[in-house]
């Protein structure tokens, strides 16, 4: 087989399994020892029949791992840097994002988490949902707000 044929295979059987951005797919071929004059032309025409988006993968990955993992921006950016979004790609996704997006997702996850803990004190909840939420990404302030609003509202029950 050709080197391009096989560098062809490689990267549409990586994308089957799910979306990839252009630099994790050179990452992928230069493992497996393909010329790079051969995955630029390769990813160039990838990129041309849209089988590479990597605008529609920020866009998407953001709003996949807000919504299912309450992912905070701050993550979210670390997340894309590591899979070599660039900037300005990186920067345009998360724009869709906004601080009501975010305070929602901590609250969610603040409220589950809170569910787990109902045989400890209000200072242990507290400290431990806080520590959840700043793994995730989230500022103090946010971290804040949300356990304000779920500790508050649990009183209210």
């Amino acid at each position: 087989m050709r080197t391009e044929e096989r560098a062809r295979e490689i990267a549409l059987r990586s994308l089957n399994a799910a979306p990839r951005t252009r630099h994790q797919l050179t990452e992928l071929l230069t493992r497996r020892e393909v010329p790079l004059e051969v995955i630029d032309p390769l990813l160039d025409r990838f990129e041309e029949v849209g089988l590479i988006n990597d605008e529609e993968f920020a866009r998407r990955w953001t709003q996949s791992r807000l919504a299912s993992r309450g992912v905070a921006r701050r993550a979210l950016r670390q997340e894309l840097v590591r899979k070599g979004v660039p900037s300005e790609v990186i920067e345009s996704a998360l724009a869709d994002i906004d601080d009501d997006d975010e305070l929602a997702a901590a609250i969610r996850l603040a409220t589950r988490k809170l569910k787990t803990m109902t045989d400890q004190d209000a200072y242990s909840q507290r400290r431990r949902i806080f520590g959840m939420l700043a793994r995730r990404g989230y500022s103090s302030s946010v971290t804040g707000m949300a356990i304000d609003q779920v500790l508050a509202s649990t009183l209210e029950q």
